[in-house]
């Protein structure tokens, strides 16, 4: 997997915030590295592919992503993309219609939730209105250049188009420039996309470059998180200061947003938790398990 560092968003100097990860899994051959993953002084250079200008990943570095669902469910998500004839470079699904929430076994199916990350977001609302007209709203009959401009130049970046129907499902979807994710997951310019994705997602179409950015975003969560536990703490309370950190400062969560809503997320998706954060949380040496679901710092 190949990321070019002429990208703008990709900040090299930024992987060091990744130094229990990235030493082992990033590599230019199939060759592993020898450095300890817990070597926080290691030269990014060493990763970087002089002739070509780019960076490459192992197939291995950041399988944490790759959260398990039931394989026919999987199916019919991907198959929701094959509607739109416009690029995606990257798409997840996410949300209470794809994990479970605590809350949610005697209501209704909720909306299947996805976001796509795409090259050149004008391009694709334009090739979208031209197939989905139906999915915009008044906004729509202005042409893409405004769509794009109110994506773009408002909020966090991304245009939702809710309440579609498609495939028998309803669905919710929201589009965002690949470099404005890349930029959030690393720097948390407004942590709106980065805090969903510090969240259990379910990944339809991958790329290196929002996976390395991701494995960053990661580890700034559970970095973070640290910070705002004590010194002993169990495996749930990281879990809910990570899953809260997107929430800080929301003004949902004190108008009309569920109060419960951090603890019925985590309850029902604290395997998936595991997945994403427990070979993070055994990398940093600063952090050790002491039993029974509990850690140190």
């Amino acid at each position: 997997m190949l990321i070019h560092q002429s990208s703008k968003f990709i900040n090299f100097s930024s992987v060091r915030f990744l130094s229990t990860t990235i030493p082992k899994a990033a590599t230019l051959s199939r060759s592993t590295s020898t450095e300890s993953a817990k070597n926080t002084s290691y030269n990014n250079s060493q990763y970087q592919n002089k002739e070509n200008n780019s960076f490459r990943l192992s197939p291995d570095f950041g399988k944490n992503q790759d959260l398990p669902i039931d394989n026919e469910f999987k199916e019919n998500l991907k198959k929701i993309l094959f509607n739109f004839n416009a690029p995606i470079r990257y798409s997840f699904a996410y949300g209470s219609g794809v994990f479970a929430q605590k809350g949610y076994e005697l209501k209704a199916k909720p909306m299947l939730d996805f976001i796509f990350a795409v090259s050149h977001s004008q391009h694709w609302h334009s090739l979208n209105l031209n197939k989905h007209r139906n999915h915009y709203s008044l906004m729509g009959s202005l042409g893409s250049r405004a769509v794009t401009i109110l994506q773009d130049d408002f909020g966090a970046g991304i245009y939702f188009n809710p309440h579609i129907e498609m495939n028998g499902m309803e669905i919710k979807y929201g589009v965002i420039s690949i470099d404005k994710m890349c930029k959030d997951l690393l720097d948390w310019e407004t942590l709106y996309i980065a805090g969903r994705m510090h969240k259990p997602i379910k990944i339809l179409q991958d790329d290196a470059r929002v996976r390395l950015s991701q494995q960053v975003n990661l580890a700034s969560a559970l970095r973070t998180a640290l910070l705002m536990l004590p010194k002993d703490f169990s495996e749930e309370q990281l879990y809910l200061t990570i899953a809260g950190i997107s929430y800080e400062g929301d003004f949902r969560r004190y108008l009309g947003e569920n109060p419960h809503k951090i603890k019925n997320i985590v309850s029902k998706q604290a395997d998936a938790f595991k997945i994403l954060y427990g070979e993070l949380i055994e990398g940093f040496p600063n952090v050790s398990f002491v039993g029974n679901g509990n850690l140190q710092v």
